[in-house]
């Protein structure tokens, strides 16, 4: 399944599918920039693996497609949700700091408490940052879906420069002189948000550089001073309470 779900235009074909289910390989094929035999043999292997289903339309050789997703939910079940834990709890305990309320219980909340708004409370912007600078990176990745999943009453920004930023240097960085505008820009979105919250790799024990770099240039004009700041890898959480304060 792991081997179907790796290659790119399979991955296309079921965001087709879930975009609209039952389709037939003629409409398949005008999706993508590819032969009808290569889409046929990329249906051929999702169906081998089970992530689709085919009917045949009426009595004619046509056949239906549709996504069986399944798979895919036992595939989040085993190897995401409970990975998805730790930064949905540091989420919610850096919330719950922000509304100044007491912190929630290690104990799994309620299914009907999950996810819950509350409309008569002020929206809260936090600002997510990735600790990784890599195209691919699973923190990112955990951060986009944090993104999606936020409740009404929360305004996630998702920060994507930190790899863009220029290597630290207190001479850039003086009283009054304007700074690089990769820099400016990092600035503004700290300042607007009203929590931090980051998601990182640990590198030999430590902050990743491309981290510990921007949280090194938040200094200058002291923006997280005083802001409520979580990291959803909790070892790392006092290395970046340290730089950042």
């Amino acid at each position: 399944m792991f081997r179907a779900l790796a290659d790119d235009t399979r991955r296309s074909l079921l965001d087709e599918l879930f975009r609209r289910d039952g389709q037939t390989l003629t409409e398949l094929e005008q999706r993508l920039p590819m032969t009808r035999f290569g889409v046929m043999k990329h249906l051929k292997v999702l169906e081998q693996a089970g992530l689709i289903t085919t009917r045949r339309r009426g009595r004619g050789r046509e056949k239906l497609h549709f996504l069986n997703p399944v798979p895919i939910r036992l595939i989040y079940d085993r190897w995401v949700s409970k990975y998805a834990e730790p930064w949905a709890a540091s989420l919610g305990g850096l919330k719950a700091e922000l509304e100044e309320l007491p912190a929630p219980s290690s104990a799994p909340s309620p299914p009907e408490a999950r996810g819950r708004s509350y409309p008569d409370r002020p929206a809260v912007t936090i600002l997510f940052i990735s600790g990784s600078s890599r195209d691919g990176s699973t923190n990112a990745a955990v951060l986009r879906t944090a993104t999606a999943l936020a409740p009404a009453d929360v305004r996630p920004m998702l920060y994507g420069g930190i790899g863009e930023l220029p290597l630290f240097n207190p001479d850039d960085d003086r009283e009054g002189a304007p700074v690089d505008e990769r820099v400016a820009a990092m600035r503004s979105a700290v300042a607007d948000a009203d929590a931090v919250l980051v998601c990182t790799p640990e590198y030999a024990g430590a902050l990743p550089a491309a981290l510990k770099n921007l949280l090194e240039w938040t200094i200058g004009d002291a923006g997280t001073y005083g802001k409520p700041i979580a990291s959803a890898v909790s070892q790392l959480a006092e290395h970046v309470r340290a730089v950042a304060r």
